[in-house]
């Protein structure tokens, strides 16, 4: 687990890096060259930014992918099995997952996600939980719990949810353009 965040770390960095030098290049234009405001408050005002900008994509990226594939929620009630399944294994591990949901999917696939609180979310199609035994969904989900643990969640939401967004603003204009309703 120890490799992976560090393996991680050079990614967050060159991710700030990219904002920071953008919304610096902004705030340079516009507070120095219009408004004669002095360096350290340009810097000041690109770092505030430029960690404003990094927080809002962890809060919008998460709320995304959950969005895109628009799941139905498990309660207790309407999947005990499921529910007592992911419940045990995230006890074991330690953590608490707060949404189990349900993607309207043939492909046997799973996905966990970062929530807006912190905790995972785990996603599961419905052509994973028509194909594999008891035990093989006891494996798949206790693999998702491992990586929610793994400290790349949060990064891996955001990244997925830029992604998703970047598609659903240029899908309408992309499926104009060839001619489809």
């Amino acid at each position: 687990m120890w490799r992976l965040k560090a393996k991680l770390r050079p990614v967050i960095v060159f991710h700030f890096v990219i904002h920071f030098a953008f919304i610096f290049f902004l705030s340079w234009v516009l507070l120095s060259l219009l408004l004669r405001f002095d360096p350290v408050t340009i810097i000041a005002v690109g770092f505030l930014l430029t960690i404003t900008s990094l927080f809002m994509e962890v809060m919008i990226g998460s709320s995304q992918v959950v969005n895109h594939l628009d799941p139905r929620w498990l309660s207790e009630a309407s999947d005990p099995v499921i529910w007592a399944l992911v419940h045990g294994e995230a006890s074991r591990a330690g953590i608490k997952i707060t949404k189990i949901g349900v993607i309207n999917s043939e492909s046997p696939n799973a996905l966990i996600a970062a929530s807006f609180r912190g905790e995972p979310i785990l996603l599961l199609t419905k052509g994973l939980m028509q194909r594999l035994s008891y035990r093989e969904m006891r494996a798949v989900i206790s693999y998702m719990i491992g990586t929610s643990m793994s400290g790349f969640l949060v990064a891996a939401t955001m990244f997925a949810g830029i992604l998703i967004l970047s598609y659903r603003l240029t899908s309408r204009y992309i499926e104009s353009r060839m001619g489809n309703p």
